[in-house]
């Protein structure tokens, strides 16, 4: 179990490139059952620059490259017992959940293993699963880092933005069913790429904030 370091002060925030953040949802009987392990909402955050997509899970951290993801797709609801507290381990596929609610959640497969569960490598993932606030942004972003690799943050999103908009309001609905955004029937084309797209990246100040600034 690795310990992820505490906030870091920046003093110069020209140097701090921007990033895209998530928060873990925390339900409650989850927060109940994660809080004796370390794991708290503010000690929770996913983020994605321009290199790498990290996570941290209270105690349990990971980094990876972008051109180390092979897909993300939004899954869930997920069994209580397989996914509650801690960190769980699938003993079908060896990937790992990070879950704060029963879902839905973004499993993210990689190219090669990552290691979450122990410091050093010693064993590697195929896949995590991330319960984030915005499970479909953070699937459609990292589907287009998978494609690109390494990319400044902000193509990423123009990248998200265009696709989308290239798309018809049935095929746009259709992703939004498939990523499990809600009430997608009632909604307009602009409306869908508004909820489908990352928005816009921000520039930390303190550490690690969610993406509306919390």
């Amino acid at each position: 179990m690795s310990a992820a370091p505490g906030p870091t002060e920046v003093t110069d925030t020209s140097e701090v490139p921007p990033a895209f953040h998530f928060r873990f949802r925390f339900s409650f009987p989850f927060l109940v059952a994660a809080l004796p392990f370390g794991i708290t909402p503010a000690r929770c955050s996913v983020t994605v620059d321009d290199h790498d997509l990290s996570a941290r899970f209270g105690p349990w951290t990971f980094r990876t490259p972008l051109d180390n993801i092979a897909d993300a797709t939004v899954t869930g609801p997920y069994s209580w017992p397989k996914v509650i507290g801690p960190p769980h381990l699938s003993l079908a596929d060896g990937g790992v959940s990070l879950a704060s609610n029963p879902g839905p959640g973004v499993c993210v497969r990689f190219r090669e293993g990552v290691p979450v569960l122990l410091p050093g490598g010693v064993v590697r993932h195929p896949a995590v699963t991330l319960t984030v606030d915005e499970p479909q942004r953070l699937a459609e972003l990292l589907g287009v880092a998978s494609e690109l690799g390494p990319e400044p943050v902000e193509e990423l999103a123009d990248e998200v933005h265009v696709s989308l908009v290239s798309l018809t309001t049935a095929e746009l609905r259709e992703r939004a069913r498939l990523l499990g955004l809600p009430g997608v029937s009632r909604m307009k084309k602009a409306d869908l790429v508004a909820a489908l797209a990352p928005g816009d990246a921000d520039q930390p100040r303190h550490g690690l904030r969610s993406r509306d600034g919390g």
